[in-house]
Protein backbone atom coordinates (compact mmCIF):
# COMPACT_ATOMS: atom_id res chain seq x y z
CA UNK A 1 0.00 0.00 0.00
CA UNK A 2 1.38 3.49 -0.94
CA UNK A 3 2.57 5.97 2.05
CA UNK A 4 -0.13 8.26 1.26
CA UNK A 5 -2.93 6.43 0.65
CA UNK A 6 -2.28 4.32 4.40
CA UNK A 7 -1.86 8.30 5.61
CA UNK A 8 -5.48 8.91 4.09
CA UNK A 9 -7.01 6.04 5.79
CA UNK A 10 -5.80 6.34 9.46
CA UNK A 11 -6.89 9.90 9.31
CA UNK A 12 -10.60 8.68 8.06
CA UNK A 13 -10.38 5.95 10.73
CA UNK A 14 -9.14 8.58 12.92
CA UNK A 15 -11.85 11.05 12.18
CA UNK A 16 -14.59 8.17 11.90
CA UNK A 17 -13.32 7.42 15.89
CA UNK A 18 -13.97 10.67 16.86
CA UNK A 19 -17.47 10.64 15.16
CA UNK A 20 -18.32 7.62 17.11
CA UNK A 21 -16.40 8.48 20.85
CA UNK A 22 -18.56 12.21 20.08
CA UNK A 23 -21.79 10.41 19.36
CA UNK A 24 -21.49 7.60 22.32
CA UNK A 25 -20.83 9.83 24.60
CA UNK A 26 -23.81 11.78 23.87
CA UNK A 27 -25.56 8.21 23.86
CA UNK A 28 -24.04 6.62 27.19
CA UNK A 29 -26.67 9.34 29.06
CA UNK A 30 -29.44 7.24 28.67
CA UNK A 31 -29.01 5.23 31.31
CA UNK A 32 -31.11 2.12 28.97
CA UNK A 33 -28.28 2.59 26.72
CA UNK A 34 -25.97 1.27 29.70
CA UNK A 35 -28.17 -1.31 30.78
CA UNK A 36 -28.34 -2.24 26.97
CA UNK A 37 -24.54 -2.33 26.81
CA UNK A 38 -23.79 -4.12 30.15
CA UNK A 39 -26.34 -6.94 29.29
CA UNK A 40 -24.01 -6.94 26.19
CA UNK A 41 -20.95 -7.33 27.47
CA UNK A 42 -21.37 -10.21 30.03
Amino acid sequence: MNQTLQTNVEMIVQKAFLVLAYHAHRILRFPLFITLLNSYTD
